[in-house]
């Protein structure tokens, strides 16, 4: 199983929260479990870095990033 595969497989089947992100803090993978316990979408999360203060953290929810 290539590298790349294997951690495709591992973001599809964790029961946890995981998301990836750059050194320069860029997401650059966030699973289900992640959109499902922020309510964000990848589309959003893919706009932010993190640790970044935002717009969206003044919404209701609560922003991962911020």
């Amino acid at each position: 199983m290539h590298d790349e595969q294997l951690l495709r497989e591992a973001l599809t089947h964790a029961e946890a929260a995981v998301c990836i992100f750059t050194a320069q803090r860029r997401f650059l993978a966030v699973n289900a479990r992640y959109v499902e316990l922020t309510g964000y979408t990848r589309e959003e999360v893919a706009t932010h870095r993190a640790g970044e203060p935002s717009a969206l953290a003044r919404s209701t929810k609560t922003a991962p990033w911020s």
